[in-house]
């Protein structure tokens, strides 16, 4: 059994077959790393796309806290583009928090 094992495993003999090993190893995973990362950009991408060109109108919020809303719902409430931009940057009434409308 200890020769399936070790024929399974393929252990390098040398030191420097071992670090070719480790830095093949390495470059596989930095590689999968990558695509993932790049996946990831391109589905926020689709999504931010997706929320900024609804007609339907889009809010995220946390504990009421308004984190997120799409040009469609500003429309729908009736701020100008001007308004919502200066709304952005207040912080929500009594809370001391994140921006009211980003």
């Amino acid at each position: 059994m200890a020769k399936q094992e070790r024929r399974r495993r393929k252990i390098p003999q040398t030191p420097t077959a071992a670090l070719r090993a480790r830095i093949a190893a390495l470059e596989i995973r930095a590689t999968a790393v990558k695509k993932a990362e790049r996946e990831l950009r391109e589905s926020e991408t689709r999504y931010r796309v997706l929320a900024e060109q609804s007609s339907l109108g889009i809010v995220i919020h946390k504990d009421f806290i308004v984190r997120y809303a799409n040009p469609a719902l500003v429309t729908l409430f009736g701020y100008a583009t001007s308004q919502a931009r200066r709304d952005r940057d207040r912080t929500a009434p009594g809370r001391g928090g994140p921006p009211a409308v980003r």
